[in-house]
This record gives structure tokens, sequence and C-alpha cells, in this order.
């Protein structure tokens, strides 16, 4: 792994320096995880070479601002000492603010009862990751706790047109706009852009003692939904990542067997998120269900194919 990191070849896409998967503020990161202080320098430079985003159509865990604080927090964990508190006190300004903007259209979006967007509450793009900084670099606080009751309200069950649906529908396709292929839109399971991804994250700050009204009740009808898609057709309990509006409603799947082997839709990441829930309801049952489903993926040489 060190010799991979080492390699010239890990290089940013240009203009995405404040990017988490493909710019300068993820290899800055991968380096301080990686105890490469010198070299992790030399991507944070790059990674606040250009003004840092801070508008909240375009900011979120991955991107502009909570990337940029994300990475700084790390930084400063990995020194000990708080090298960039005056940058990170005026980022956590900027991001304290369009947290609380994404925040009233949420809640005003769901008022309406309208159907949800996905980036609206993904990991990736919406207030799960934006959840997941405030919790990484600050714990308990107030407006982490407005974004958990956000995502309780998020998972109570909406009717559209007679059909009951989860309140994380999209009314698009998976890839965030109207398609034909997926007429009443598409839920989506999977721990970046799904609802394992506030899972996760309601069930790591309940095990951190942070909860709000009404969480673990959220978690158990996230967990109810992920169970009644959960497929054994291959010898291996595993997940769709996404479903159409009619898998949901006669609760079956047309996906011919599981994802790639992967965090963001695959059984490692859903397989996670169910055992991070059970741990903290207490459910064994779930447990051992979640763990022997990665199990079965790591011994899977189809999906290792």
């Amino acid at each position: 792994m060190t010799a991979l990191i080492k390699t010239p070849l890990l290089t940013a896409q240009p203009g995405r320096g404040q990017d988490l998967s493909r710019g300068a503020a993820g290899i800055a990161l991968l380096h301080l995880e990686n105890g490469q202080w010198d070299t992790a320098r030399q991507w944070l430079r790059m990674m606040t070479a250009d003004p840092v985003t801070a508008d909240p159509a375009a900011c979120g865990l991955y991107r502009g601002a909570p990337a940029v604080a994300f990475t700084l927090h790390s930084a400063c964990r990995t020194t000990g000492k708080p090298v960039f508190q005056v940058a990170l006190n005026t980022l956590d300004e900027h991001i304290t603010t369009l947290t609380q903007q994404r925040l009233v259209v949420a809640h005003d979006r769901i008022d309406r009862r309208q159907l949800a967007e996905v980036r609206e509450f993904d990991l990736i793009n919406g207030l799960t990751g934006i959840g997941t900084y405030l919790l990484h670099a600050h714990g308990d606080t107030d407006l982490l706790r407005q974004v958990l009751a956000y995502l309780v309200r998020l998972t109570e069950p909406v009717v559209i047109d007679g059909d009951q649906l989860p309140g994380w529908w999209s009314g698009n396709g998976p890839a965030g706009h109207p398609e034909d292929r997926w007429p009443g839109g598409h839920g989506n399971l999977g721990i970046a852009h799904g609802i394992a991804g506030p899972l996760a994250l309601l069930a790591t700050t309940a095990r951190r003692g942070t909860a709000v009204s009404g969480q673990y009740e959220a978690m158990e009808r996230i967990c109810t939904w992920l169970d009644a898609l959960r497929q054994d057709t291959t010898g291996n309990t595993w997940w769709p990542g996404v479903v159409s509006r009619t898998e949901h409603c006669a609760r079956t799947v047309r996906q011919p067997g599981p994802q790639r082997p992967s965090w963001c839709y695959g059984t490692p990441g859903l397989a996670r998120a169910q055992q991070l829930a059970a741990l903290v309801l207490k459910d064994q049952v779930r447990q051992r269900h979640a763990e022997q489903a990665l199990m079965g993926c790591v011994n899977d040489e189809h999906q290792l194919a």
C-alpha cells in the first residue's frame, strides 16, 4: 500500500482541488491517514489554491467547503495541533449557513409533499454527508441534531397516486433526472447515494450518544424496507442497488445478481450500514445476517470477479 501511495501516477483531475473523490482533497486525506505529512501538505496547498466554494447547491461532503474542512480537521488531528484553526473557523461559518439553508429547503419540500431528490439527502452531495462532517469535526451539536431530525422525517412514508412509498423515494431516475426507463422514479439502496447512507449516520451518531426523537424508529423503518428487498438467489445474501416503483410495490427485484463488491452500492456498504443499525437496536439476528452477507460476498467468486 505504501509503495502504491508514493507513485507519481496518483494525480488529481484539473479543477477538482476541493473534491474528495477525484481531487486534491481526497489525495491529501489519503496521505494524512497514512501518516505522510510532508506529502499531504503539498496536496493541501493544491486543495486550497483556488477560492473555496460554499454555494449550498454545489457543496457536499465530497465537494467544496465541507470537503476542504473535513480534510483540514484530519490534518489537525494528524499533527496534534490546531494549525488551520483560523481557516476552519471561517469554513464552519459558511458550512453552518449552507446547512441551515439546505434544511429549510428540505423541510419545505416535505411540507409540500413532493418527492425527494437523492442529492438532497445522500452521503456524497446531501445532508447525510454534511451531517457526517459535523459529527467528524464537532461531535454532538445542535446543528447535527437538526440534520438528524430531518433524516428522521425523511423516513416517514408518503402516498403518491395511491401507492405508499418510503419518504426517500425519488421521482427521477438514478441519473438524477426523469427517465423513460424509470416511470415513477426509483428507490436507491446504496450507501453513497441511497438510504444506507442515512442509516449509517443515524446508527453511528446513536452509538456515540447523539440521538433525537424518532431516531430509532427511523432506523427500524429503513431496515424493514431493506429486508423486503433482500435477495438470496445466488446462495448468498445481497441487495439491489436501485429498484423501480413497480419492484417496490410488488416487492420483487429484476436485478439478476449482486452488484460488484463495492462500498457505494454493493454488499460491503449495505451490510456495514445494517450491522451498525443492528448494534444500536440490539438486534442480534440482523447483526448476524449482515455479517454473514459480507462473509458470503468476500467468498463469492462471481462477485470478486
